[in-house]
């Protein structure tokens, strides 16, 4: 998974404090994934 601030794709200064989520995997990790940040 990459994070990037949308202030990257903006001119003007972005009006909030976003991010992009890119997930360039398989279902099947996002899911593992997904239950691994769920038990923090």
């Amino acid at each position: 998974m990459a994070a990037i601030p949308l202030s990257v794709f903006c001119a003007d200064p972005f009006p909030h404090r976003l991010i992009r989520l890119c997930f360039a995997k398989q279902p099947a990790t996002l899911l593992a994934a997904a239950e691994r940040l769920r038990q923090l």
